[in-house]
């Protein structure tokens, strides 16, 4: 069966987490999650495991290959108690007739065939478990629903959904599996496993145990072909099994599962088991109902009958007269079903203000405008701000994540941060690049050598000098934002020191503190009103741990962070309660429980501005209350979020340390949070009892420790099992520092920082741990001496990890792609890891074409305000060189694409060991990745968007690659939508944009474009005297005709547009649909989400409409080359210009109007021949009156930037987006928002980025120690919730051909020839050498040879060098194979890549 994506338990508020790449939100990988962050207690782990869609706990896809190589008839195998935990048997009378899957705890999801002649509800019972009898758990029936154009003995849309009377409680022999997207695609020939007590051969009898079997997608080409299925093969249906037969469901299976896994192994559901011809006979594969189908259309009450009481139920499988089994309809999914949206829970309903912003300080204490306060030794001075104001050209990416009210709110906090070694810096960092107000940073350590590999602010002169690594660091943490004031204190902080110094401060954060004093400083803050908020944060070795506590009750004002949801609404119900429901293919992504208020709604106006709570009824549907008293629905309306706030509440650390919630990263290991939690107290006590930390390999103090480890356990509530691994690593280490460790649970500990002092997302309650077991756990058989200091910067790596782990990074050769946000942090783990600063090898390549802008400085870090304008590669090479001086780096600032393979090269790669991506955009990631495949290089991937995050390991011959999944593509606003039905202030801002481009970019350069080809305007209008068809013509000369001449004109012809914008254009569509306009159901043209527009009268006092023609005039005078003066933009000049302006009268046209939402802008708009006569005459015109000039033949084409606020840009499109809205009554947005979508701008913050980073830099260690396939691990984080998900990494498939013969992505054939080798002698080369003769042979996208196309054959004879044709230096070339299928008519087999060298290499 396969696997599809999706929801979760329908009283459970589930959130989709995409697979975060850049730009693409449903990335490597879908997790269906609470909204609520999971916290876990030893009694609640493996409920929580559980609660994921589509896990089989300890099964993996291997069982997938085992029953795939059965091929005996039947090709069964019986499953084991748990292995399909989502199989459920439906029984009539308590006889088994149907199988069914469980898609959440009180829905399945089943064929309609099975109820068409047992249609009693109380008739039928549900079981779950491997066995018939006796079954794990039973289950009455409460509803059936068949979908309503199901019509037996037809087989199209065989679908039915069946509501139990009892939910079922989860477990890890009985959950749900998951559901695919609508978007979703399985490609044909995965395998996909089918499961279900169904009969073992035709009109067998039906066994008690669980069975399962293996088979392939087949394309519905195929089975639709005369011999297979003849054209009886629907969009609703696919096939799965072999054409040769063999392996099929039979009588019994119907409506059971048919599932696939995804990358994580989380199984999806595919198909459901509807029809066949007889079982496993040849030709004849199972066909099941394809459920992606269903997720793309409308839910109950659309498309589906309810009914309670008697349904058509069929018998199981196999009743047709002909032999056929019936097939059922498809029926459409109810609200537990579906996914709820990304971050689920209620978004912001605060508006983004043009104005508002973060506040801050614009001078320091001398009076030096962005000097940062340097506070001298032993004080804690704060300064009150002078002056406040918005640095949007900096803040702007973050303003997107966090919004101005938290903005506002962090620049007015103050935070101290105690201890400033390895995790201490990172927080700082982070911090301040965010922009709080004031940070205190304490700390009374010299700086020693240690510190060089942990801390990437202190150099050698600082240890040199002796200095205090708070009064070190100060200087270069306060560079990082000039708005932050920063002072440094190195007084005493311990048992004796009065506390009250803390009352200052909103936020007080500890690192490298025993855990006596936290306590007693966590008591403080606790009991402050309000309190103070209270972070700490440790890593000891390769154990990490963050503990939060933001007092009894803290509330939160934006759990999520997401944008509230705007629901289109179709219907409203007068009953009790009122049924709103929402337009077709739209659904909701509400939860029971969240509050929306109404606008728009025609009929119920008293709904208008009113607040309700709403119930889920279903995916595109919820109850509202009362509205049986209200007027009755007529049309339109739209449902708009509300955020609500939520308090929560927070325990001490004194009793958080014996009853821990935690929140758990790993699924595969949900107890591992707390047997770290018992292992790290365990340290805690042993630096107590000896005042010393264990020693390195010390197996005495690891056994002391696991003796205290053993009496911890017992003092804990839930008294967690202790692991010994754990606490003996621990032990081992704990005097060793992981500074990606550091970077990873640094960007965590900082994110919560900003919470507590925003009171925006959900905090962390109230533990994390992070550990990196699977670094260590090779490195078992060294010896102790392998881990001992040497006295060097890495001493403290080595203490973790080996010192011949530390040799093999030192000789790494890495390349890095992109030095920005996530590159910048990445050189910096690379210098404190010593990566490339190895004597006889190792090098760090980096590349990145951009130039550094303001924006940047907010997140990439090496950056500063003086670097601004400089290349980013080089500009980030030379700071990495300041934290670590032996490192060997080289840079470049070219793309990495097919234009630069030159530099580039196969050459280049396989020099590489490992290829790190620091990327924003998924086309160069895809092509880097191909570039990895093919020379075999391991290759990690991040990315983030903003709170959200992703790493993505791929190692030859293990992994997948990043190619090996692919996203559902980024929905397109339809063309008509864009062009006369904007609903959404989305679609009026592309509008705008689209607008921008066409107006000052795309004409401008095919004006000059048309004008480099035809050099004079006598030339061209010669050629169409005579007739010829000149390309483009038409809309050149109408452009030279209106061309102004001055600003004027150009202020003439912006408040022409206006008016054609935003009057004609309502004009018209009045014209072409009047507003009593019907359609051919009665209904009428102009109800939502159409709205009808209503011409804008142009008032020159009206600001937006003033500044429409400012913006536009000005990017005309640009475009045109016309020169501006102050004078020339002054109100009175405008003013008196507008004045006399002649607007052109509206007349209606018979143009039509596309309403198709499926259809496209079209290429070409036909040229009449009264248009061709015209432009002659214009053209002739302008020659005459000397207005065709070479220097009038040229346009000054614009390039749309986003982040220059001088050149009018988001000015033009704000203007003309909300003139857009306000002539369809579409609420406007602000600059603001309308620049984050007009530009596409991806929301970015420094703790997500640090986060990532350090995990990329962890799985780098993996990497380089050559680790098997089960330590690598991707994970997915969204810091705002909070979340963090690990999952092991795609097992690479194996591609079969035949006779044994198989491939996987990361094998490449290779042949040698020379000189005379013919295309037959490459044919036969590969057979001799690999068993097979390929029948197709493909370079690049060119066919060498197709023997079905005419005049291949003869190309056999020719030579490689004649039909490849290479370049001089060329020593080889890849190529793409074929053979021919097993089965005359079926698609060929495709086969691995081949590399055929030209000549035979010299060994």
């Amino acid at each position: 069966m396969t696997h599809s994506k999706t929801p979760c338990s329908e009283n459970m508020p589930i959130e989709l987490l995409p697979a975060l790449r850049l730009n693409e939100l449903l990335a490597p990988f879908v997790v269906c999650m609470s909204f609520a962050t999971y916290y876990v207690e030893a009694k609640r782990a493996e409920a929580l495991f559980n609660d994921i869609c589509g896990l089989r706990q300890n099964r993996s896809v291997k069982s997938m290959a085992k029953s795939s190589s059965l091929r005996i008839v039947g090709g069964l195998s019986t499953a084991e108690t748990g292995d399909w935990p989502w199989q459920a048997s439906l029984q009539y009378n308590n006889i088994h007739r149907c199988g069914a899957t469980l898609i959440s705890n009180t829905w399945l999801v089943s064929a309609a065939h099975c109820f068409r002649d047992m249609s009693h509800p109380q008739k039928w019972t549900a079981t779950f478990g491997a066995l018939l009898k006796p079954p794990a758990l039973k289950r009455s029936v409460k509803t059936i629903i068949i979908h309503e154009k199901y019509r037996y003995p037809q087989h199209d849309y065989d679908i039915a959904l069946v509501q139990l009377t009892k939910q079922v409680e989860f477990t890890s022999s009985i959950h749900r599996v998951c559901l695919p997207e609508p978007s979703q695609t399985f490609p044909y020939n995965i395998y996909a496993v089918i499961t279900g007590w169904g009969a073992l051969t035709n009109d067998g009898p039906t066994p008690n145990v669980l069975q399962e079997a293996t088979v392939k997608l087949i394309d519905s080409d195929t089975c639709n072909r005369e011999e297979v299925y003849d054209g009886d093969i629907t969009p609703r249906m696919l096939c799965a099994g072999y054409l040769e037969g063999g392996v099929d469901a039979c009588q019994g299976d119907s409506g059971g599962p048919l599932a696939t896994p995804d990358s994580r192994m989380m199984w999806y559901l595919v198909g459901i088991v509807s029809w066949g011809d007889d079982c496993a006979k040849p030709n004849k594969p199972g066909v099941y109902t394809r459920v992606t189908y269903f997720r793309r259309l409308s839910v109950p009450p659309f498309g589906v009958r309810r009914r309670p009481a008697p349904l058509g139920f069929g018998p199981a499988l196999r009743v047709g007269a002909s032999g056929e089994a019936p097939r059922g309809p498809s029926l459409l999914l109810p609200t537990p079903f579906l996914p709820l949206s990304p971050g689920g829970a209620e978004a912001s309903i605060a508006t983004l203000g043009r104005c508002g912003g973060i506040l801050h300080r614009l001078g320091s204490a001398s009076g030096n405008p962005g000097q940062p306060a340097v506070i001298s030794r032993k004080s804690h001075c704060i300064m009150a701000a002078d002056s406040m104001e918005i640095d949007d050209a900096l803040y702007s990416r973050q303003r997107y994540v966090l919004g101005d009210t938290a903005m506002q709110k962090m620049a007015q906090s103050h935070v101290f941060l105690s201890g400033i070694g390895g995790l201490g810096v990172e927080i700082a960092k982070n911090i301040i690049l965010a922009g709080v107000k004031a940070l205190t940073v304490h700390d009374t350590k010299q700086c020693t050598k240690w510190d060089l590999g942990i801390n990437f602010f202190i150099h050698e002169d600082d240890i040199a000098s002796q200095k205090n690594r708070a009064e070190a660091t100060l200087h270069r943490i306060a560079e990082l934002n000039p708005y932050v004031h920063v002072a440094a204190s190195t007084v005493p902080l311990d048992e004796t020191t009065d506390l009250s110094f803390l009352k200052q401060y909103q936020c007080v954060i500890l690192t490298e503190v025993n855990l006596l004093l936290q306590k007693k400083i966590n008591d403080f803050c606790h009991a402050q009103q309000p309190p103070i908020k209270f972070i700490s944060a440790d890593v000891y070795g390769i154990c990490s741990r963050l503990f939060c506590d933001f007092g009894d009750e803290f509330e939160v004002l934006d759990t999520t962070g997401e944008e509230p949801k705007e629901i289109f609404i179709s219907n409203i119900t007068q009953s009790n309660p009122g049924i709103v429901t929402c337009l077709e293919n739209h659904p909701h992504r509400l939860e029971t429980g969240q509050f929306l208020t109404f606008r728009e709604v025609n009929g119920m106006l008293c709904l208008n501005g009113s607040t309700h709570q709403i119930t889920v009824v279903s995916p595109y549907s919820f109850s509202i209350g009362d509205t049986s008293d209200m007027e009755p629905y007529l049309h339109g309306g739209i449902a708009v979020q509300v955020k609500t706030p939520k308090m929560l509440y927070f325990e001490r650390l004194e009793k958080q340390l014996t009853n821990p919630l935690c929140l758990v990263a790993d699924f595969s290991k949900p107890e591992a949070p707390l047997q770290t939690h018992v292992a790290m107290l365990a340290l805690n006590h042993f630096q107590e009892n000896f005042g010393r930390g264990p020693n390195i390999g010390c197996l005495q103090d690891a056994e002391e420790m696991l003796k205290i480890a053993m009496s911890i356990s017992e003092t804990l509530e839930n008294k967690p099992q202790v692991d010994e691994n754990v606490v003996k690593w621990l032990s081992r280490t704990a005097q060793g520092f992981l500074a990606p460790l550091a970077a990873a649970v640094g960007g965590v500990a900082s994110q919560e920082v900003l919470k507590a002092v925003t009171g925006k997302f959900s905090p962390l309650q109230q533990w994390l741990y992070i550990d990196m077991l699977d670094i260590v756990t090779p490195l078992e058989k060294m010896g102790s001496e392998e881990f001992l200091p040497r006295g060097d910067r890495y001493d403290a790596l080595r203490v973790c990890i080996g010192d011949a782990l530390c040799q093999k990074l030192h000789g790494l050769n890495v390349f890095l792609v992109g030095c920005g946000a996530i590159g910048c942090e990445m050189l910096k783990n690379f210098a404190l890891l010593g990566v490339g600063t190895g004597q006889d090898k190792g090098l760090v390549t980096i590349t990145d074409p951009d130039l550094i802008e303001k924006s940047n400085l907010n997140r990439q870090f090496l950056f500063r305000p003086h670097h601004i304008q400089k290349p980013k590669s080089y500009t980030a090479a030379e700071a990495t060189l300041n934290i670590n001086p032996h490192l060997k780096i080289d840079s470049y600032i070219n793309k990495v694409c097919p234009a630069t393979e030159n530099t580039y090269s196969d050459e280049f790669y396989t020099k590489q060991d490992v290829i790190v991506t620091a990327l924003d955009n998924v086309e160069a990631r895809r092509y880097i990745d191909s570039r990895c495949v093919a020379n075999l290089r391991p290759l990690i991937d991040s990315g983030t968007m903003g709170t959200k995050g992703h790493t993505e390991v791929i190692v030859p011959h293990l992994t997948e690659s990043y190619n090996s999944h692919r996203d559902p593509p980024e929905e397109e606003i339809p063309f008509c939508t864009l062009k006369s039905f904007p609903a959404a202030i989305e679609h009026t801002i592309q509008w705008a944009r689209d607008k921008f481009e066409s107006l000052f970019s795309h004409k401008p350069s095919l004006f000059n474009k048309f004008w480099q080809t035809y050099p004079s305007a006598e030339e061209v209008l010669q050629r169409i005297q005579s007739g010829e068809s000149l390309e483009g013509c038409f809309h050149v000369i109408k452009t030279l005709s209106r061309r102004p001449r001055s600003w004027t004109q150009c202020v003439e012809l912006a408040r022409v547009k206006f008016e054609k914008y935003f009057s004609h254009k309502a004009l018209q569509l009045l014209h072409s649909f009047p507003l009593d306009t019907r359609l051919k159901d009665g209904s009428l043209f102009w109800q939502s989400p159409k709205r009808p527009p209503f011409p804008v009268k142009f008032e020159v006092s009206d600001p937006l409409h003033y500044g429409f023609i400012v913006s536009a005039a000005k990017l005309f005078a640009t475009v045109y080359c016309i020169p501006v003066t102050e004078k020339d933009l002054s109100e009175e000049t405008i003013l008196k210009i507008i004045s006399a302006v002649k607007v052109p009268e509206f007349r209606p046209s018979n143009k039509v109007v596309q309403t198709d939402e499926t259809a496209r802008k079209p290429d070409h708009i036909a040229i009449s021949s009264e248009d061709e006569r015209n432009a002659i005459f214009q053209l002739e015109k302008s020659i005459l009156s000397n207005e065709a000039l070479e220097s009038d033949l040229k346009m000054k084409p614009i390039s749309f930037e986003k982040d220059d606020d001088s050149n009018g840009h988001i000015d033009f499109i704000t203007a003309a987006s909300n003139l857009r809205a306000k002539m369809y009554n579409i609420e406007p947005a602000d600059r603001f928002k309308t620049k984050r979508i007009a530009g596409k701008i991806i929301p970015a913050i420094a703790t997500a980025t640090a986060a990532v980073s350090g995990l990329v830099a962890l799985e780098l260690i993996k990497v380089v120690g050559g680790y098997s396939a089960a330590a690598y691990k991707n994970c997915f984080l969204n810091l705002a919730i909070p979340i963090m998900v690990f999952t092991e990494t795609a097992e690479v498939r194996r591609t079969e051909i035949r006779n044994g013969i198989s491939f996987t992505i990361w094998d490449r054939w290779t042949i040698y020839g020379k000189e005379d080798f013919t295309l037959l002698d490459f044919i036969n080369a590969v057979r001799e050498k690999y068993g097979i003769e390929p029948t197709m042979v493909v370079q690049g996208v060119k066919m060498l040879y197709v023997p079905v196309m005419p005049g291949h054959i003869k190309r056999l004879k020719l030579t490689m060098q004649k039909l490849v044709k290479p370049s001089a230096d060329k020593k080889y070339v890849d190529l793409t194979i074929s053979f021919a299928p097993e089965i005359d008519g079926e698609e060929d087999l495709p086969g691995p890549p081949v590399r055929y060298y030209f000549v035979q290499e010299d060994n």
